[in-house]
C-alpha cells in the first residue's frame, strides 16, 4: 500500500466520502484508540497498529471496493444463504450483527465473500498471500438453473484489469459491447448496510463507480449493487473489519 502523507489528508475525498457519518477519519489512520501514536512516528500500515487501533483499515471505511468483477448481484440472479459465511465471520464479528443464517443475497456475492475469506485466511502470513489478492477465484456451487456464480454464470470470478469486461461479452461480434459492458459493471460504491448509521448518504442511496469511469447515484433499495441483498453482505463486511 503507498504511503499517505499529510498533503492527502488535508484533501480527505481521496479515501473519504465528505458525507460520512465518521468525523474522526485522519485520527483513525494516525492513532491507537489510546490517543498514542504509532511510536515510529510513522502512519501504520498494518491491520492494527501498535495500540490496537483502526490503523489503515479506516482506508476502506466510506467506501466498498472488492477488486474483483461481480456482474450477478441483482434480484433476478440465483441466490445463497449465508449460513457458510456466517461460520466463517463468527469469530471476527459481533453475533448480533451477523445476519439470520437462512437469509439469502446474491448467490456470486456471497460465494465470492466465503472463497475471499477462506483463501485470505488461509493465504495469511506466508508468501502466497499477495499472489492470492491478484488472482482469479474459482467458484463451485452449482446454482438450480445450472450455472455457476462466477462471471457469466461460469465458474471464475476475474480479478479486475484492462479489458476483463471481454469476458462478459456474449456477442463477440457486436462493436459496442466492450464499452456496454464497461458501463454496467460496477468496481466502486458507497458503504451499504441495512443499518442507516452506516450510509454515508440518508435517507438511502450510494454512488457507483463503473469500470468505464461514470458515477451514478443509485437510491437503496434498487438495482444492483444498491439493494438490499449486497446491503446485507457488506453490512457484516464492514462489521468484521471495523472491530
Amino acid at each position: 500500500m503507498p504511503a499517505i502523507y499529510p498533503e492527502y489528508l488535508s484533501d480527505p475525498r481521496i479515501t473519504l466520502c465528505p458525507s460520512d457519518p465518521v468525523a474522526d477519519f485522519d485520527l483513525r489512520i494516525l492513532y491507537g484508540p489510546n490517543g498514542n501514536r504509532d511510536p515510529n512516528g510513522e502512519n501504520c500500515f498494518g491491520f492494527f497498529d501498535s495500540n490496537g487501533g483502526y490503523c489503515m483499515r479506516a482506508i476502506d471505511g466510506s467506501y466498498f471496493y472488492l477488486g474483483w468483477v461481480l456482474d450477478r448481484l441483482g434480484d433476478d440472479t440465483p441466490r445463497r444463504d449465508m449460513s457458510v459465511l456466517n461460520s466463517i465471520l463468527g469469530a471476527i464479528v459481533p453475533p448480533d450483527e451477523l445476519p439470520d443464517p437462512s437469509t439469502l443475497g446474491p448467490g456470486q456475492f456471497v460465494e465470492f465473500a466465503e472463497k475471499f475469506l477462506i483463501g485470505g485466511l488461509q493465504a495469511m502470513g506466508t508468501p502466497e498471500f499477495n499472489s492470492f489478492a491478484d488472482k482469479d477465484i474459482t467458484v463451485d456451487v452449482l446454482n438450480p438453473d445450472g450455472s455457476h456464480n462466477g462471471n457469466g454464470g461460469g465458474q471464475t470470478l476475474y480479478r479486475l484489469r484492462e479489458g476483463i469486461e471481454r469476458f462478459m461479452i456474449t456477442d463477440i461480434n457486436n462493436p459496442a459491447a466492450s464499452a456496454l459492458a464497461q458501463s454496467t459493471l460496477p468496481i466502486m460504491w458507497d458503504q451499504l448496510a441495512t443499518n442507516a448509521e452506516a450510509y454515508n448518504h440518508i435517507p438511502g442511496g450510494a454512488n457507483v463507480l463503473y469500470m468505464d469511469g461514470h458515477v451514478q447515484f443509485l437510491r437503496y433499495p434498487g438495482e444492483a449493487p444498491v439493494n438490499v441483498g449486497c446491503a446485507i453482505i457488506g453490512g457484516v463486511l464492514t462489521a468484521g473489519g471495523s472491530g
